[in-house]
């Protein structure tokens, strides 16, 4: 993988780590340090990393959490530098949300018992704020790689522009193997905004948008945690595995066992 795709990558943690994506050249280190802080929420169960775990490059494990109007999807990802590998695993929506009033606390931890392995940290993306911003911004273009339809909707491949509307069909998965796929047209909408906010001539015409994107994430990583992972964890990213989540008790069993040793549980 390019040194560019691994900056997507590492990127691709906020929308994923979309904030960071904004980056700091365009509105200042304090003001990007401030929106991505708006976005953060603690979970009580557990303390974070140590400043000198990540500066380490310690194994970890998110929970990437969408919400696109009625669907819901999660992604769960260990990231270990040592393998120089980022493992991805699409979770079915039934296995962690089991009432549709549970807390963020409740899904990391329905999570962290359907996987067998602890997570760290999480990254919740609520797209239904997208709409705003990309209308906000008279829409977006994205490379899209491969034609589908959706919602009656039919995104060929090549560039596109998007309207708010027609961002949130882009992004829906069109079914529940194609919440991966929708995950990767989550980051090209990323990219297309961030590049989309760069033409704005003013700063002062800028910054509502990117307090939009603050209210759009919610996670507890700080911006100096996200900091120390786009510092430390490059290696991590020279390879990206994909898999769907197994159908039987003995593959589970399989796949938490895969996990635990990439975080180095077992």
């Amino acid at each position: 993988m390019s040194s560019k795709a691994k900056k997507e990558w590492i990127g691709g943690l906020v929308l994923l780590l979309l904030i960071g994506f904004v980056g700091t050249s365009m509105f200042g280190y304090e003001t990007v340090k401030a929106a991505m802080n708006a976005a953060y929420v603690p979970l009580s169960h557990k303390e974070p990393m140590s400043e000198e775990a990540l500066k380490e490059g310690k194994p970890l494990s998110a929970l990437l959490i969408t919400e696109n109007q009625e669907h819901i999807s999660f992604i769960h990802m260990t990231v270990n530098k040592e393998d120089s590998d980022v493992h991805m695993t699409n979770i079915p929506t039934a296995s962690i949300l089991k009432e549709r009033t549970q807390s963020t606390e409740q899904l990391v931890n329905n999570a962290e018992q359907t996987l067998g392995v602890p997570i760290d940290y999480y990254v919740m993306i609520n797209q239904k704020n997208l709409k705003t911003i990309v209308d906000k911004l008279d829409g977006i273009i994205v490379n899209n790689p491969t034609l589908f339809t959706h919602d009656e909707r039919t995104f060929p491949a090549g560039e596109v522009k998007l309207n708010g509307e027609e961002t949130l069909a882009y992004l829906q998965p069109v079914h529940e193997q194609d919440v991966l796929s929708a995950h990767d047209r989550q980051i090209l909408v990323a990219k297309a905004i961030v590049k989309q906010v760069a033409t704005i001539p003013t700063f002062t015409k800028a910054k509502p948008i990117l307090n939009e994107l603050s209210n759009t994430v919610q996670t507890n990583l700080t911006f100096d945690d996200l900091s120390l992972m786009r510092k430390h964890y490059k290696a991590a990213f020279a390879s990206v595995t994909k898999q769907e989540f197994p159908k039987t008790e003995a593959e589970v069993q399989q796949l938490t066992s895969k996990l635990q040793q990439k975080l180095q549980l077992s």
